[in-house]
């Protein structure tokens, strides 16, 4: 139970789990973030809800119950984060239920793989940033705000593979190409020192020309049914023939710092790191933070992505959204296991095959990730490729990430 001093001794604001584990219950955006994450926690968020029910009639039940009712309000969340602050005794007054409360909000946020998190300055009334917005901010003076790799560069130091694909009508998702392509023209490391590749896997191409106006190079990879990351990745690595000692596998819906690239291949580059992630948690931006974000990387042009303002859903330790590597190591292991269609287990799958050729290191930087509706039924989509494929199947003795289509064998 949390009384007396061992509610000072924890290192952790029982409040504060009690308010992200109610919006977490409560708020589909939750599970728009992470389908297995927030399945995953179900049991636990049950627990608290019921005990949440069981309050006496009091101001700290009509609290959690009006966040329960409009989890996206930021005056409900932070009058719940706030409350044994500023009701000091009054708390325990109402019953002792309140002790049970706070004991089941922190085993429930200790126990799940996703939280929420809330800017002191977030305003849930952002105005909105549209891909028409981005496009028409391509032009500045006449000059195009990418800036291709000079003539004659040579090799690039840093292979940037973004896979991708949208179909018509997937406007939020083409928008975040956009923004992650526009933070990564606006990049610290000398511009020839990266290249930046996007393979569109799809029934056919449908962005060449946005590609091509803010990235290095558009490639197309014929894919019909389900989205197979795997095999685009392989694409766009094996078609580097001219051999770029470094990768980094990118989703487009990230949105990076200015000092990403060069953070990271710096990183990558001291003996003895055969890959890194970047990152801890995945912060997954809801639609008017996601805009914001946008509005100050990309238009007005900022270093960094203020927290302050925002608010999301941070993965705890998920694998996925970015990864540096070694490009030798990549290769030697095969890349990543083209058998993986649809959502879910290829990243861990690969990181997994990594981890077992080559040190990966792992750092706490913020990973910014753009908010899209979800396209797929992820958890029954990850269930049915575990239950397909036997993990760390994969063999390398095979050509991979061959234009003629995925390999359905190890």
């Amino acid at each position: 139970m949390f009384g007396g001093n061992l509610m000072h001794s924890l290192d952790v604001d029982p409040w504060m789990s009690l308010a992200a584990s109610l919006v977490v219950f409560a708020d589909p955006l939750a599970r728009n973030s992470s389908s297995i994450y927030r399945e995953r926690a179900q049991p636990w968020l049950d627990e608290l809800v019921t005990a949440v029910h069981d309050l006496p009639p009091g101001r700290l039940r009509e609290a959690c119950e009006t966040l329960l009712a409009g989890p996206g309000s930021p005056q409900a969340f932070r009058a719940l984060a706030r409350f044994g602050a500023e009701a000091g005794e009054r708390a325990g007054a109402e019953g002792g239920c309140t002790d049970k409360v706070l004991e089941l909000a922190v085993r429930a946020d200790s126990r799940s793989r996703i939280t929420c998190e809330l800017g002191d300055l977030y305003d849930p009334d952002s105005p909105s940033v549209t891909l028409e917005h981005l496009i028409d901010l391509q032009l500045i003076d006449g000059q195009r705000r990418w800036t291709p790799r000079s003539c004659g560069a040579g090799v690039a130091e840093l292979l940037v593979v973004i896979p991708f694909r949208a179909r018509p009508g997937a406007t939020e998702r083409v928008r975040n190409l956009a923004a992650c392509l526009l933070a990564l023209a606006d990049q610290s490391l000398h511009r020839d020192r990266y290249r930046v590749l996007v393979v569109e896997s799809d029934s056919c191409p449908r962005w060449t020309d946005l590609v091509a106006a803010l990235a290095d190079e558009h490639l197309f990879a014929p894919g019909h049914g389900p989205f197979n990351k795997s095999w685009a990745v392989n694409v766009g690595v094996v078609a580097d023939t001219a051999g770029s000692p470094f990768v980094c596998i990118l989703d487009a819906d990230v949105l990076c710092d200015r000092e990403f690239l060069e953070r990271n291949l710096m990183r990558l580059r001291r003996i003895g790191v055969g890959g890194l992630l970047p990152y801890r948690d995945l912060l997954c931006l809801d639609p008017g933070s996601t805009s914001r974000a946008i509005a100050d990387r990309c238009v007005r042009g900022s270093a960094v992505i203020d927290p302050s303002p925002l608010r999301r859903f941070a993965l705890r330790r998920p694998p996925g959204a970015c990864v540096f590597v070694r490009s030798d190591v990549y290769r030697s292991i095969g890349g990543m296991d083209e058998r993986y269609v649809g959502w879910g287990g290829e990243d861990d799958d690969f990181r997994y095959r990594f981890d077992h050729a080559a040190p990966m290191d792992s750092y706490d930087d913020p990973l910014w990730h753009m908010h899209h509706p979800a396209s797929s039924p992820l958890v029954d989509g990850m269930i049915a490729n575990m239950e397909r494929i036997p993990p760390l199947s994969w063999v390398a003795d095979a050509p991979f990430g061959q234009l003629t289509g995925p390999r359905a064998r190890p």
